[in-house]
């Protein structure tokens, strides 16, 4: 309801200052008000509304200008507006009760306070202002003496009757005023944007019945509430003598009212109204001339021009449909300006306008919408706030879900602006399923497509999570991670491939970190177990992608340890290589110590020795050491669960294989005290007497050797290493051919099998040069021959070939021939070899023969069958196959002469003489 006061002459009158105390004075003043108006309004407004009543329009009984009516229209406060009609007194004839007659030039000011409804230029001519119906002589009490104005009943927010409609402006623009109306809002719309103190205010030279055609047509641009933050005067006078003090009004820091301004205080100038009209005829106006620097500006109603030149911006549509007052600008100030938290007129009305039109005109489909356009006007209808009419957003909701899809990518690469403008919308409307539904189906088929979503899928994931929209990622989550989907996830892991799996995992904890489940309760449901430890098995493929979902994991010990032990079982199973790698990046995810570690498993009761040993080779392997902690970890899980058949080969391997030579005796003392199975002890033996260096520059303490042997025989075995080292000293102190084939037997008994590099060792070439000073020894050349085994099928050439190569390469002068005859003789004489059988040994003469008969084209020279024939010791069936042999190298050789000389020289030897 609406307070109302009386301003006029009479008696008495109530004091407005003074919560309506009856003063027994003759004059102005305020007859009566509602009593509600001392409830409802600060007293301090009450000094501007005295001041405001006290001012008469410019109309006079006795001037060409004549009585006319007029309306102001003032803001109190945000909500609160003083709306008086202002009616003209002829001069009163008929004597007052007393006797006395009346003055001319009485007016009456009925003022309504508070806020109305609808437009206030729907308030020109309404029936609600009655107070001017009553005679003047009604405002004087002169009887009974003591006399009282009574209070004045509230009004209704709404006007009864009117004489303004929409239609009577619109024709009244029609009238040539569209350009000048146009004007005239462009002005206002940007004056709003000023601060108070700065803005310019309109004046509009008509008669007061034109001017309130002029405020209804600026009004009907505006919604209703905009509208009524626009205050106005119908008529004012003497604007041409006191323009300032006429139109503006200042106040200090606390709000007090100034009527004029004061340069010796800080004051802030406020304009009374921002529309004020003056009639065409009024002297006091005549004067009034607008000027660049005035604070004011004019529309002449009488030409229809303005003062002032609009720039660019008025061609904008909105100031066109503006003054058609057709269906577009109704439906906008009508619908969209009141569905939006927009109090006064703002510069950003073009702006919405064209978000109307866009976004919510029927007759702009979503169809041609455009993603950026669709940001930008749904952004400019938010920066006040959120639209609240339904019916708009279901309108906007609908129209955006109908082209959502092809705009899901661009929205993902923008933070999913547009997706949360919606799902916003969609709360407010109670329709979150249709966001949810739009989001889980993308989310659903790149989840059933993961070997080729990958990508979208992480796009599309942390576009969510980067949203705010908790809510609706819990929706949807919880929605596509239910037991069923699940399982059709695990089922495409291996094909997905590691940064898909990445993804899958993290939205999977995402939802029981939403669901506030602790990941002990996954262990409890093996389809999300299994899911998880598939996931781990698919990441083993990227190192840094699978360390930080283990970091995820380990904070809950039983969960990493349980899911640790369950991967590594099922890697053991598929590849140990991919198992060793798995405790490896294990080890470096979990943080603690070694040893800590592997109680912990143990204590599982899920894990075996097996897969504890595993875990320490591969940590071995990781570091390049056994360290203290290693073997005391295996140690402690041995006692805890006990040694299996093979337990030990798979650890000691490895310490062997990154351990140094001097650590030998330390790895026999740690195998020896485990007290594991004859057979995994021979096979760990096997290992570190392969790994042995059995040189002499190895500088190895000779002790090592020993205990070497004493292992071996309490293992009912024999030390390579130490046999060849033996060998290669007993070569160095060599006292005669027979000494070294007797420190040969050992080797050969053994049948010790050396590397197929063996002939390219130091160690090799060590003993076949001190060998090469028993060149004529063809037993020892026989037993050295053979020696060794190896590995490969073209092995025992290549070692003949190296080995007689070394022997003539090591050969001076003479001894040449002495050594090929006795090479000769070691493949064709019988001699008994320990450790070998005849057909063995007839194999190794037979590979001797190939390789010497290849090797004498490279060490013929002239003059050797002369030496070779003076070789008296050996047999003849020995000379004649080593002469066959010069002869074929001399064939080889190409040396002309050789063969007829060698032909002469035996001829009498085996009965064939050549005649010359």
């Amino acid at each position: 309801m609406l307070n109302q006061l009386v301003y006029t002459r009479c008696f008495p009158h109530r004091d407005l200052k003074n919560q309506g105390q009856v003063v027994r004075n003759e004059g102005f003043g305020v007859f009566s008000m509602s009593p509600e108006l001392f409830d409802q309004q600060d007293p301090e407004s009450f000094d501007y509304l005295q001041a405001r009543l006290a001012i008469k329009n410019g109309s006079n009984e006795t001037s060409p200008i004549g009585l006319f009516h007029s309306y102001e229209y003032m803001v109190l406060k945000p909500g609160v507006y003083a709306f008086s009609f202002e009616y003209e007194r002829p001069h009163c004839k008929t004597p007052r009760p007393n006797g006395k007659t009346h003055r001319s030039g009485t007016y009456m000011k009925q003022c309504l306070v508070g806020e109305i409804e609808g437009y206030p230029c729907e308030w020109f001519g309404s029936t609600t202002w009655d107070a001017h119906l009553k005679s003047e002589n009604d405002y004087y009490l002169d009887a009974p003496p003591d006399a009282v104005p009574d209070y004045l009943p509230q009004v209704s927010e709404k006007p009864v009757g009117r004489k303004i409609t929409m239609e009577k402006a619109a024709a009244f623009v029609r009238d040539g005023r569209k350009e000048a109306v146009k004007a005239a809002i462009w002005f206002l719309v940007h004056e709003y944007g000023k601060p108070e103190e700065e803005r310019k205010v309109l004046l509009v030279k008509d008669t007061p019945e034109n001017v309130e055609l002029w405020i209804a047509a600026i009004e009907y641009a505006f919604s209703s509430k905009m509208a009524r933050n626009i205050s106005f005067n119908t008529n004012c006078s003497k604007l041409g003598m006191q323009t300032d003090n006429s139109l503006f009004y200042y106040t200090d820091a606390s709000g007090k009212f100034y009527p004029v301004a004061n340069r010796s205080l800080a004051l802030k100038r406020h304009p009374y109204c921002m529309i004020v009209g003056y009639h065409p005829k009024d002297n006091y106006c005549v004067s009034l001339k607008p000027m660049p620097a005035s604070n004011f500006v004019v529309l002449d109603g009488i030409s229809k021009q303005v003062s002032f030149t609009p720039d660019s911006s008025i061609s904008h549509p909105y100031y066109q449909a503006a003054v058609e007052y057709g269906e577009d600008i109704q439906d906008f100030c009508s619908y969209v300006l009141p569905s939006l938290s927009l109090t006064e007129v703002t510069p950003s009305l073009p702006q919405i306008y064209d978000a109307f039109q866009y976004l919510l005109d029927s007759n702009h489909k979503a169809d041609t919408w455009k993603y950026s356009s669709t940001i930008a006007h749904i952004n400019t209808l938010s920066q006040f706030g959120e639209i609240n009419n339904d019916v708009l957003n279901g309108y906007l909701l609908d129209q955006a879900l109908s082209v959502y899809t092809k705009m899901a990518d661009e929205d993902e690469q923008n933070n999913l602006l547009l997706l949360q403008i919606l799902w916003k919308l969609s709360l407010r409307l109670h329709r979150e399923k249709d966001i949810i539904g739009i989001v889980a189906d993308k989310l659903q088929y790149c989840l059933t497509h993961l070997s080729t979503s990958a990508f979208q899928l992480g796009r599309t994931w942390t576009a969510l999570k980067s949203s705010s929209m908790d809510s609706l990622v819990a929706a949807v989550l919880d929605d596509l991670f239910n037991d069923t989907e699940l399982s059709i996830y695990t089922k495409q892991l291996e094909a997905a491939g590691p940064e898909a799996t990445d993804i899958l995992l993290e939205m999977f904890f995402h939802t029981l970190r939403q669901n506030k489940m602790d990941l002990s309760a996954m262990m409890q449901n093996s389809t999300q177990y299994s899911f998880v430890c598939r996931s781990m098995v698919v990441l083993l493929k990227d190192k840094k992608r699978l360390h930080n979902q283990l970091a995820n994991i380990s904070s809950n010990s039983q969960v990493f340890n349980s899911m640790c032990i369950s991967v590594a079982d099922f890697l053991t199973k598929r590849n140990i290589c991919d198992a060793a790698k798995w405790w490896d990046i294990v080890m470096a995810a979990n943080g603690s110590d070694v040893v800590s570690f592997c109680r912990d498993l143990c204590r599982c009761g899920k894990v075996d020795i097996q897969l504890i040993e595993q875990l320490l080779t591969s940590r071995m392997a990781s570091i390049g050491r056994c360290d203290g902690a290693l073997y005391q970890a295996f140690r402690e899980a041995i006692q805890e669960m006990g040694a299996g058949r093979d337990t030990g080969v798979q650890f000691y391997r490895k310490w062997i294989e990154v351990s140094q030579p001097e650590d030998a005796e330390l790895i026999q003392k740690a195998v020896r005290n485990m007290r594991m199975s004859k057979d995994t002890e021979k096979t760990i033996f096997l290992a570190l007497d392969s790994k042995l260096p059995y040189d002499k520059s190895s500088r190895l303490n000779p002790k090592i050797y020993g205990e070497m042997d004493a292992w071996a025989k309490g293992l009912g075995m024999s030390s390579r290493s130490s046999m060849l080292y033996r060998f290669q000293r007993a070569v160095e102190h060599k006292r005669s051919a027979s000494d070294i084939i007797a420190a040969a037997a050992e080797i050969l008994e053994a049948c010790v099998v050396v590397d197929s590099n063996f002939c390219q060792q130091d160690y090799f070439q060590d003993i076949v040069e001190k060998l090469a000073d028993f060149g004529d020894d063809s037993e020892l050349h026989l037993t050295v021959l053979c020696l060794f085994e190896g590995s490969g099928q073209n092995f025992r050439y290549n070692y003949a070939d190296c080995y007689l190569s070394a022997v003539l390469d090591h050969s001076k002068g003479r001894r040449l021939a002495e050594n090929l005859m006795s090479l000769c003789e070691a493949t064709t004489c019988k001699f008994t070899i320990p450790g070998r059988t005849s057909s063995q040994v007839k194999e190794v003469q037979d590979t001797t023969d190939d390789v010497l008969r290849d090797m004498l084209v490279h060490f013929y020279k002239p003059g050797l069958i002369d030496q070779v024939l003076r070789l008296n010791q050996y047999d003849d069936a020995v000379k004649r196959k080593m002469a066959g042999m010069l002869e074929e190298a001399e064939k080889k050789g190409g040396k002309q002469g050789f063969a007829g000389r060698l032909t002469n020289k035996l001829g009498g030897l085996f009965g064939k003489r050549r005649d010359d």
